[in-house]
């Protein structure tokens, strides 16, 4: 169903060799430091603090991410199965995902935790979230 990405042989690729298990583990958690599963949807806003982005995860958690220091400030929890997409509003701090498990649900950017949830809000799984953002301009 995925695709993999391969690319093409780097001969300085020789230089990152795995030479034991123990090295491979930490090659591994240097390479996913944040989340378990595959990422199913990265968003920011023009509001959030610089370098903070929100990702979805298939190990059914959302995580707000400090980028440039490559950790997750947050996980949440709550979703029974992964959220499929998400969508951040950074200068209400509000976020909402769209989960396999068919809920809808709102959360506080700032702590992670979650505002509200409505269940079964969809039949199937949905494919994108979008936010409707208006500015009103004084003159």
């Amino acid at each position: 169903m995925g695709q993999t990405c391969t690319q093409p042989e780097d001969p300085r690729a020789q230089l990152f060799a795995v030479k034991s298990e123990e090295e491979n583990d930490a090659k591994q958690s240097f390479l996913n430091p944040v989340l378990s599963g595959s990422i199913l949807d990265l968003s920011s806003s023009p509001f959030s603090a610089p370098g903070e982005v929100y990702a979805s995860s298939d190990d059914k958690r959302l995580a707000c991410i400090e980028w440039n220091a490559t950790k997750a400030r947050y996980y949440t929890n709550g979703s029974k199965k992964a959220s499929n997409r998400l969508v951040v509003d950074g200068k209400n701090n509000y976020m909402w995902s769209v989960s396999r498990d068919l809920s809808l649900r709102q959360w506080n950017t700032t702590t992670g935790e979650c505002m509200q949830t409505i269940s079964d809000a969809h039949e199937l799984n949905l494919s994108s979230i979008k936010l409707k953002v208006t500015f009103s301009f004084i003159t």
